[in-house]
């Protein structure tokens, strides 16, 4: 618990002070200071403890106890759309039979009042007797109640006759994959929605994540989001049309084909000057984000457009990307699992500009687990905490043209900051270290208190 005490100095008033603390700074320098002075939601000054004390007075002046305090965690890669339906659907994780599963499904409806079932984590390795899965049945139990059931692997989909009817699919298709169906999937209830939203970011809140870059929104999700009223600040990027703002955009491959079709949306994009966020799948995909991302640079070398990519990426592309001006994003969340297709160090050396996104909800999205994923020695090309952290804060605001105001604890900038419970450093992957207090533009948005 942070300690709030009186201030027993004299100097010019500010509207908080912290000190006390290991304030990591992430600027040029990277420097580390013990206290920090805020006032009207700008940062005053970061300096030494004494230094800070004897220059200011403060209303509020808070002992940090030593805890690590960091600018706002910025997320740039979640899919808020996905975590809607995972956060209201069925999780089959841990079922036996197909028995136990039809009761589950039945449960659920019955405590939710859902118009259909989605159900994620379907997985018959675990079933004890009869491992085949009978349509038949399913289709008995839940004849007029669409009824969709994702594998584990998130690929394959298992769907009753009522949901192929809803989706207007061909059932010869079978099996479906989910990348395929997901945007047929029906909305859930605008209450339903908001309400899941919000418990969604305040647990980013709890882990000190402050700006969030959500991925291909559905304008169910838009509209709710709309109606929220959450401090954390959201850049969603569009993929239906061009939003008359400055925003982002989704590129959407499978809708953007021709060369005619490509020149145009870099034009359009222009002309709104909106950011373009390219998700490629496979390497002819890249290709077509990287050639895109030259076009751009032509017309204007500071566009800042940006590339996830999740595979290995040959030497002479680096060199384009980097040439190209765009951003690319790491998704550490499954580098444990994937070291080769993570060589951290190598890209930032190459590239320099890059961004860290936790995947939500395809991944886990803690940050503790994305610094342990980074910083362990499992990848002989891991990074330094202070890289991280970098790809965490700086680079994103920079990314979002927000460098002058965001993603350092200088000067000048936005009194954006996470309070750590605990310092943040190496730790155990089973280790969690959530946000003791986070403070946007200055005020206090959340507390563990």
């Amino acid at each position: 618990m942070l300690t709030t005490l009186s201030s027993c100095f004299k100097g010019k008033y500010v509207d908080i002070i912290i000190h006390n603390a290991t304030i990591h700074t992430l600027n040029e320098q990277n420097d580390i200071y013990d206290a920090i002075a805020i006032s009207d939601g700008k940062i005053i000054e970061v300096g030494a403890e004494r230094q800070i004390l004897n220059k200011y007075r403060a209303h509020e002046e808070i002992d940090g106890n030593k805890r690590s305090i960091y600018p706002g965690i910025y997320d740039f890669q979640t899919d808020l759309s996905e975590g809607v339906k995972r956060k209201l659907s069925l999780d089959l994780s841990n079922s036996y039979s197909l028995d136990e599963i039809i009761f589950r499904m039945e449960k659920h409806l019955q405590i939710n009042k859902h118009s259909f079932i989605l159900a994620y984590n379907f997985d018959t390795t675990q079933w004890q007797n009869d491992k085949v899965f009978s349509f038949d049945l399913l289709n008995k139990h839940f004849k007029n109640t669409p009824i969709i059931i994702v594998n584990k692997n998130n690929q394959d989909v298992l769907m009753n006759q009522k949901s192929i009817e809803l989706c207007k699919l061909n059932s010869t298709d079978r099996p479906f994959k989910y990348n395929f169906i997901k945007n047929k999937i029906p909305n859930y209830s605008t209450s339903k929605t908001i309400s899941a939203l919000n418990e969604i970011l305040y647990n980013f809140l709890q882990y000190g994540i402050t700006d969030i870059h959500t991925i291909n929104c559905s304008q169910k999700t838009i509209k709710a989001l709309q109606k929220i009223k959450s401090p954390i600040h959201l850049i969603p990027s569009y993929s239906s049309s061009f939003i008359q703002e400055k925003t982002m955009i989704y590129f959407n491959f499978k809708n953007i084909k021709t060369i005619k079709e490509k020149e145009n949306f870099i034009f359009e994009t222009e002309k709104k000057e909106l950011q373009v966020y390219f998700n490629p799948e496979d390497s002819l995909e890249l290709e077509t984000s990287i050639k895109m991302c030259e076009q751009k640079n032509q017309l204007k070398k500071d566009h800042r457009w940006i590339i996830s990519y999740s595979n290995e990426i040959s030497r002479t592309t680096k060199k384009r990307i980097v040439e190209s001006g765009a951003f690319i994003t790491f998704l550490p969340s499954t580098s444990k699992n994937n070291s080769n297709y993570y060589p951290f160090k190598p890209m930032i050396n190459e590239i320099g500009i890059y961004l860290i996104g936790s995947n939500f909800p395809m991944s886990k999205f803690y940050p503790h687990e994305i610094i342990y994923n980074t910083t362990h020695s499992f990848n002989k090309n891991s990074l330094t905490l202070n890289e991280t952290m970098k790809g965490y804060c700086y680079w994103p605001s920079f990314a979002n043209f927000k460098e002058n105001s965001r993603g350092t604890l200088e000067k000048g900038k936005d009194a954006t900051l996470v309070v750590f419970e605990k310092p943040m450093s190496f730790q155990n992957e089973k280790s969690t270290n959530y946000a003791n207090s986070v403070y946007i533009k200055g005020k206090k948005v959340y507390s563990i208190e």
